[in-house]
C-alpha cells in the first residue's frame, strides 16, 4: 500500500538546486525523499547541525587543535564511541 505525502518547499531556489543535483546523479526527487525517509525510519540517517568550516577562522590555536584531534584519531586516543555518547547524553 502506498501513502502520498505532500509538503511545501519554502525556498524555491533550494528545491531547484536539489532537483538539478538529483537529476545530475540520475535519480528523481521522489527517489531521494523515499531514500531519506526509509533511512530515517530505520535509524541509519541522523540529522544535526554542524558548524560550517567556511565560517571558521583558522587561527594558530585552531590549527593546533585540529592537528591534535587528527593525531588522537589516528592513535585511537580521546575517542568516544557512539554507545558511550548515547549513555552519557541520553540519546
Amino acid at each position: 500500500m502506498s501513502t502520498q505525502v505532500s509538503f511545501t518547499v519554502a525556498n524555491a531556489a533550494v528545491k531547484e538546486k536539489a532537483w538539478k543535483r538529483a537529476k545530475s546523479e540520475g535519480i528523481t526527487i521522489k527517489a531521494l525523499l523515499n531514500f531519506c525517509m526509509n533511512a530515517y525510519a530505520e535509524n541509519t540517517l541522523s540529522l544535526g547541525i554542524l558548524p560550517s568550516l567556511a565560517d571558521t577562522e583558522f587561527t594558530e590555536a585552531n590549527k593546533r587543535a585540529w592537528k591534535k584531534a587528527r593525531k588522537d584519531l589516528e592513535n585511537g586516543v580521546n575517542i568516544v564511541s557512539w554507545e558511550e555518547m548515547k549513555e552519557k547524553y541520553a540519546f
